[in-house]
């Protein structure tokens, strides 16, 4: 019986991904109208949990001039009553209300404009990654909101999503590296009782808790993608945009789907980047360590987020 689970399982995550390699992210059926107000600013929104390559796709844009670039916008999605402060607890909570959203968008627009004034091509915004920013530790609702995105569009703009996929397994690792204080300084493990640390390998801990936020936001992710309007979605995969045997058509697939200009593209084909710091070798070659613990924990759950498990 379990094997045969086993295999109706495998079929139906292969037959869900050829679904999703042949219709795009519109899996809902719900296609919205393509927007052709030429006079509302291009804004394109990179999405895609924390190591997935939001700085491997800032890297190759910076390098066009056509486009305006803007890291982490921190006041879009969530209320923080720290955030101009000192922050010793981070408070991080949704915003729902469509009004005050409207409003928190105001100087993103106005950049956004200005942007168009300059004869930018687009506005780029890279580094909202899911959870949001180095202080937001395991609070689930420090995330970005797609659909509120989406609900502006031809109101205050026109907008594309670039969904960034590495496998969940390369994106902790790299995660822990850069921000792997963030879980102990943080989410208040520090204040755990000396005798309920028997069991706690503080050295592990910041690479399973990374790995469980990673999980939930892969999950979030692809519901709220699944929304989406398929001419509004492009699925950046990280190996094929730093393997030097798929980088250029990876790149010009995306060049396409934003139609950019025969200079623009050419300079984007034109651009190499470092192979990553933390290499990872997916599976791993190891059994008995933390990353092959990891990544049967990922390979057991890739189900659950079918259009983000990397093409």
């Amino acid at each position: 019986m379990a094997s045969t689970d086993a295999v109706r399982i495998a079929l139906v995550f292969a037959l869900t991904c050829c679904l999703v390699l042949s219709t795009g992210a519109c899996l809902s059926g719900d296609e919205t109208k393509i927007c052709d107000n030429a006079s509302l600013p291009l804004f394109v929104f990179v999405a895609g949990i924390e190591g997935s390559g939001h700085h491997m796709v800032s890297s190759y844009f910076h390098r066009l001039s056509s486009f305006a670039m803007k890291s982490y916008v921190p006041t879009l999605h969530t209320y923080d009553p720290t955030f101009d402060g000192p922050i010793p607890v981070p408070l991080y909570y949704s915003i729902i209300e469509k009004e005050l959203y409207e409003q928190r968008m105001k100087g993103l627009i106005q950049f956004m404009d200005n942007a168009k004034k300059n004869k930018k091509f687009a506005t780029m915004v890279y580094a909202n990654s899911f959870p949001m920013g180095m202080r937001s530790g395991t609070y689930a609702t420090s995330r970005p909101d797609l659909i509120d995105l989406k609900d502006f569009e031809c109101k205050l703009y026109r907008i594309k999503f670039l969904v960034t996929r590495r496998h969940p397994l390369a994106t902790v690792m790299s995660a822990v590296k850069r921000f792997g204080s963030r879980v102990t300084k943080y989410d208040g493990l520090k204040q755990i009782p000396r005798d309920k640390k028997v069991d706690l390998d503080e050295k592990v801990l910041p690479y399973t808790v990374t790995a469980r936020i990673a999980e939930d936001n892969l999950i979030y992710i692809n519901q709220q993608v699944r929304q989406l309007s398929c001419h509004q979605v492009h699925f950046v995969d990280y190996d094929k945009f730093i393997n030097e045997s798929t980088r250029k058509d990876a790149l010009q697939d995306l060049a396409t789907f934003l139609e950019l200009s025969e200079p623009d593209t050419k300079v984007l084909l034109s651009t190499k980047l470092n192979k990553p710091k933390t290499a990872v070798t997916i599976p791993p070659r190891c059994t008995q360590c933390l990353e092959k613990t990891l990544y049967d924990f990922f390979e057991e759950r890739k189900m659950m987020w079918p259009l983000l498990h990397p093409q």
